[in-house]
Formats: C-alpha cells, sequence, structure tokens
C-alpha cells in the first residue's frame, strides 16, 4: 500500500514540475498608427500568425496601440501578417438627414474612413511583422 502511495506522490510531483507540454516563446508588440502626413488614426488592428491571432486599439489622439492576445499582452513569438480597419462605421452627425430619421429612413451619411480599402485584408495589406521574445515595436504607416 504504502508502494503505491509513493507512486502516486512520485507521478504527481512529475506531472506538476514538468508541466503539460512546452510553452511557446512570447513578445509584447506595441506601436503608432498614424496617415501619410504622420497624424494619428483611431485604427482596429488585426494580427494574424500561423498558430494565433491577436488584435488592438489605437488611440484616437496618439495612434498607440498595444497588441492584446484576449486579456494578456504576451504574444506567440513569430511571422503576423496585419490588416488595419477602421474603429467604427459612426456617422457624421453632421450629416445627419434628420428629415429622413422622422420618416424612418436613412439618418446619415457615413463618414469617408482615414483608412485605404486596401488595408482592411491581410493578403491586400502589405503589412506583416515578426514578433520576438521580449518587447517589440511596429509602428504602421498608412499611405
Amino acid at each position: 500500500m504504502t508502494k503505491v502511495f509513493g507512486l502516486l506522490a512520485l507521478s504527481v510531483s512529475l506531472v506538476f514540475f514538468t508541466g503539460c507540454g512546452a510553452s511557446k516563446p512570447t513578445g509584447t508588440l506595441s506601436g503608432t498608427v498614424t496617415d501619410k502626413d504622420g497624424n494619428p488614426v483611431a485604427a482596429q488592428i488585426s494580427f494574424k500568425g500561423e498558430t494565433s491571432t491577436a488584435s488592438a486599439m489605437s488611440d484616437p489622439t496618439s495612434g498607440a496601440y498595444t497588441l492584446m492576445d484576449g486579456m494578456s499582452p504576451n504574444i506567440v513569438a513569430g511571422k503576423y501578417q496585419i490588416s488595419v480597419s477602421q474603429v467604427s462605421e459612426e456617422a457624421d452627425p453632421e450629416g445627419t438627414n434628420y428629415e429622413a430619421l422622422m420618416a424612418g429612413g436613412d439618418t446619415a451619411t457615413p463618414t469617408k474612413s482615414a483608412i485605404p480599402a486596401k488595408y482592411a485584408g491581410f493578403s491586400t495589406s502589405g503589412l506583416e511583422t515578426t514578433v520576438t521574445e521580449g518587447e517589440n515595436t511596429y509602428d504602421i504607416k498608412l499611405e
């Protein structure tokens, strides 16, 4: 009986100390999103890697972003394709058609996006970066 408990304790210890498998190296990534004139852009940035995805929202006043994998800033190291799209489809309040609103029709004219359409797709954006262990920076300048 003592041998059984000894073997069980040894097995549990081995699992505890070795874990369930090797973890992949991770890093963090931050940067800024700016337009062709260097002005900050509010954007939704998506990163697609071979084994993982991550995303961020850039700050509208500074263009700064920090990539997140869920709630964690630690991203699996590797090569990523990037897409950048408009944060929201909010309409310009100046362009609101209040007569149409009252009639139940179209209510506004959408704002023009500061982000060229080519950046919306991973395969068309031409943007990619490699995340390595530790801190990484990748600034995105939209042309």
